[in-house]
């Protein structure tokens, strides 16, 4: 049933650390009640190698055929959640292919039917009940954390749990009152009250939707906005924190604040909706540029994907822009539009080399059309000199060291640069998350320097033709996550990674 916490279940194994390390290669897809058997393919390829334009005018069997020869070569763990009939399963296995090298797909679903063929050999694990005391643990730790119930609420609180009848989604809910309401006796009694009046007699579904109404009545308004934005989205779509905070800040929900940013305020309380349109069409794979978007004056939020290589001038119509993402089929992009006369681009992004209009690159930080908020831009061709994109951002970039001062993530992919350079970005002293993914730097020997990088707390070095690394807690002070991914040169990690006392997790594959 509902609630019971199959899901929850699920997750836990898949991200449990010993699973990661036993299945480097793992995607997570939910197949809910109108399972589109496409957009599952699509939703677990996207998380195994790069999904490109043409792979989404695919049918549906050649996108299986795809995804089976992506998979058949490695040892996998796919977890398929929301399974509803052994129909949506008997389209979707015909993916997965038996490569004995021990993989594995894991289904949640509400039927013991469901999963289970002559060819399969399934394992059952059934969710129960929980019991009274199983209740009661589960209740304190969703109203209290790790802190101890006074003890004249306990009786009370025992109450409580019972009367939840043992689903872990009404415990959990309950839980979530509590701890926004403080616990205090006259509001614990409160909650009891209500407990009986929208569990009792009421059967599961019922219940399940009094519970989620009840919990969502509890929201303050500005919360409220925000849940019910997540109604434009299909059932068990997967949406990044990110993109969520940006969809967000481009309908207005999120209020300017002088102390800190908009994306930071958004993490803390948002409100006030705007009435503004947004689209995101990375779904639909446009041949040619929709002739009427650029009448979309209002358009906040915008993602093309294309199959074309020009943006043209009618781009620039839209004037309220503040988040542009682009993903084209082809190798490179022009964009002929002057994007400086958008008044408020805050992000833009591509995924394939993007040049700009002469128009643009001529202007400087002193003319109008200044991008005073743009927060992120990806992606620049090797024609378009990177210094005169970024002296139209003067609050990103700080000449002449024409890097951004107050840079918190930096991704690195294919830039093949010496890693000499390295000492440029460990001069970044806000610098939280590197990630250099395959061949960004070459070169067989890397030695930090010292003092670099004080702010760093994640390292990602994917493929690299390194050697030799010197290392210590001197070049990373503030190290606390590792990663690298296919080091086939490298004769030895750093022994003096050892001695950096932030260093909690290191993954090497």
């Amino acid at each position: 049933m509902a609630g019971i916490g199959k899901t929850t279940l699920a997750k836990k194994v898949y991200h449990d650390p010993a699973i990661e390390f036993e299945f480097y290669n793992r995607g997570w897809v939910s197949a809910s009640q109108d399972c589109n058997r496409k957009e599952v393919f699509l939703a677990i390829l996207d998380q195994m190698t790069k999904v490109i334009g043409e792979m989404r005018n695919m049918t549906e069997e050649n996108l299986g055929q795809k995804l089976h020869g992506c998979l058949e070569k490695e040892k996998y763990l796919i977890v398929i959640d929301d399974v509803w009939t052994q129909q949506d399963w008997n389209y979707l296995q015909v993916a997965f292919p038996k490569n004995k090298k021990k993989s594995r797909t894991l289904l949640s679903n509400r039927s013991t039917n469901v999963g289970y063929t002559d060819k399969c050999k399934l394992e059952h694990h059934n969710l129960c009940f929980l019991n009274d005391d199983e209740s009661w643990k589960l209740l304190q730790r969703k109203a209290l954390g790790f802190e101890e119930c006074p003890q004249e609420l306990i009786i009370l609180g025992k109450q409580i749990a019972a009367e939840c009848d043992g689903l872990p989604l009404t415990i959990v809910v309950i839980g979530g009152i509590l701890l926004q309401k403080r616990t205090k006796r006259d509001i614990c009694e409160d909650v009891s009250k209500n407990v009986k009046e929208y569990i009792i007699e009421m059967d599961h579904e019922k219940t399940i939707i009094n519970v989620i109404s009840w919990s969502f009545n509890q929201l303050p308004y500005d919360l409220k906005v925000c849940v019910l934005n997540f109604g434009m989205l299909p059932e068990d779509y997967r949406i990044s924190a990110r993109k969520l905070i940006r969809l967000w800040i481009a309908k207005g929900f999120i209020q300017q604040n002088e102390e800190t940013n908009l994306e930071n305020v958004a993490e803390d309380y948002l409100e006030n909706l705007e009435k503004w349109r947004i689209l995101d069409g990375e779904p639909i794979c446009f041949n040619r540029f929709p002739a009427d978007l650029g009448h979309v004056v209002n358009l906040r939020y915008l993602v093309l994907s294309i199959q074309f290589k020009i943006l043209p001038k009618c781009i620039t119509k839209l004037w309220n822009m503040q988040t542009l993402i682009v993903k084209t089929s082809s190798n490179a992009l022009e964009i002929r539009g002057d994007i400086s006369k958008m008044v408020r681009p805050r992000h833009l992004e591509t995924n394939a080399s993007t040049s700009f209009s002469d128009s643009f690159i001529r202007k400087r930080n002193n003319e109008e059309g200044s991008l005073t908020n743009l927060r992120t831009i990806s992606t620049i061709s090797p024609e378009t000199r990177a210094e005169d994109v970024f002296d139209r951002a003067p609050n990103l970039i700080s000449p002449p060291e024409k890097l951004p001062p107050n840079l918190k993530m930096l991704t690195l992919n294919g830039t093949k640069l010496d890693w000499k350079y390295m000492s440029t970005l460990g001069m970044l002293e806000n610098l939280e998350i590197l990630k250099l993914k395959e061949n960004a730097f070459e070169g067989d020997c890397w030695e930090p320097k010292n003092g670099g990088f004080p702010s760093l707390k994640l390292l990602h070095i994917g493929r690299t033709d390194l050697v030799n690394w010197v290392a210590s807690d001197s070049h990373f002070p503030s190290l606390k996550s590792f990663h690298l991914k296919h080091y086939t040169y490298l004769n030895t990690i750093p022994i003096g990674l050892s001695n950096i006392e932030t260093l909690q997790t290191m993954d090497l594959y």
